[in-house]
């Protein structure tokens, strides 16, 4: 290998462990709306995903819970 191959190597070893990070990332914030909503995790992620607009509510938790619901195919009632 050359210098410009090991270059171009270690450039795509950057890029994936970016890409890793970010979805470790996204699963932290994913696993913090599991355990604030624990108990009842299942009807309160998706009550509290119907809730945009709702001033009532964290919008920030609510568009969390869409995209969460988005994710995992789980549409049902939004």
């Amino acid at each position: 290998m050359n210098e410009q191959e090991v270059e171009a190597r270690f450039e795509e070893f950057r890029n994936e462990l970016k890409t890793f990070q970010d979805q470790l990332d996204s699963l932290k914030e994913e696993l913090k709306i599991l355990l604030k909503h624990h108990s009842i995790a299942p009807r309160d992620i998706l009550e509290t995903a119907k809730q945009l607009g709702n001033s009532a509510f964290d919008q920030s938790d609510v568009h969390r819970c869409r995209e969460f619901l988005k994710k995992y195919d789980l549409r049902k009632g939004i």
